[in-house]
């Protein structure tokens, strides 16, 4: 019988790709380009929302006592915290492979990422950090890398950043910059309080 880990690993590695992709590319030949875009947008909406979750589910976790119901709850959470990276990963890659399918005009597009006043760039950076956070999410890069996996972790707080910054130009709301990054240093700060003083 199949355990719940290898059911979920299933679904995240083999059937999220397959069903976003088939999705995908049905939809791109049958709506409007407009709508596509939006729709693509979405899904990088949805892959910022799972992430968001899973950084103050972490930074939360820090400030729990492991004994008490949230904490094992949340223990248990991050006991799949590669799975959720990789089903990230993958919402992150077709986010930018649709929007990439939309784009009309590359040259304008370049200029946009290299422009860090664009929410182009910022998006482009966090997709990147990502994409290495994703595909070092196994059991090989760990015995490949060995002690330099750890600090592959760190790109976790740089896609954090750029991400923040990315949904924080979209929105065109610095309060949304304020209110996300100001809760996590908070709640960071109360964690590392909590380990000094232990």
């Amino acid at each position: 019988m199949m355990s719940l880990r290898a059911f979920i690993q299933f679904i995240v590695y083999t059937l999220t790709p397959v069903l976003v992709c088939v999705r995908g590319f049905y939809l791109y030949e049958s709506i409007p380009r407009q709508d596509f875009r939006t729709y693509a947008f979405n899904i990088g909406e949805s892959a910022w929302i799972i992430f968001l979750i899973l950084v103050f589910i972490r930074v939360i976790n820090d400030l729990l006592v492991t004994t008490t119901l949230l904490g094992n709850l949340l223990e248990k959470i991050l006991s799949y915290e590669r799975e959720l990276l990789v089903f990230f990963t993958w919402l992150i890659f077709f986010h930018v492979l649709f929007i990439a399918l939309t784009i009309k005009n590359f040259a304008a597009a370049f200029d946009s990422i290299t422009n860090l006043q664009s929410a182009w760039s910022w998006g482009f950076l966090a997709s990147l950090t990502a994409f290495f956070i994703g595909i070092t999410s196994n059991n090989f890069s760990q015995r490949l890398l060995k002690t330099y996996w750890e600090r592959t972790r760190f790109l976790f707080y740089g896609t954090f950043i750029f991400g923040v910054i990315h949904m924080a130009i979209i929105k065109n709301s610095y309060t949304y910059f304020l209110i996300v990054v100001g809760m996590f240093i908070v709640l960071k700060a109360s964690a590392l309080w909590r380990t000094f003083r232990s």
